[in-house]
């Protein structure tokens, strides 16, 4: 289960990774006037982020919740 700062740093590596692969290739489209290098990009940058942010990798785990012990019940109910 991936805690809460684990989910911060996925969305953090998502958008780094996006960010990396598609704004040169978006530059490196409208220099060549094709823009299928972005789409291409896009899709390897979707592919690369799939293996990074979906998988339950450990470095996600490293600040545990802390759940509360369970109530007891009281004979009453």
């Amino acid at each position: 289960m991936v805690d809460y700062q684990g989910q911060k740093l996925a969305d953090q590596l998502m958008n780094y990774i996006f960010a990396l692969v598609c704004t040169p290739a978006w530059f490196y489209g409208w220099m060549q006037d094709d823009f299928t290098y972005p789409l291409y990009a896009w899709g390897i940058a979707c592919v690369l982020v799939c293996l990074v942010v979906l998988p339950d990798w450990p470095f996600y785990n490293r600040n545990p919740v802390q759940w509360r012990s369970s109530l007891k019940k009281s004979k009453e109910e």
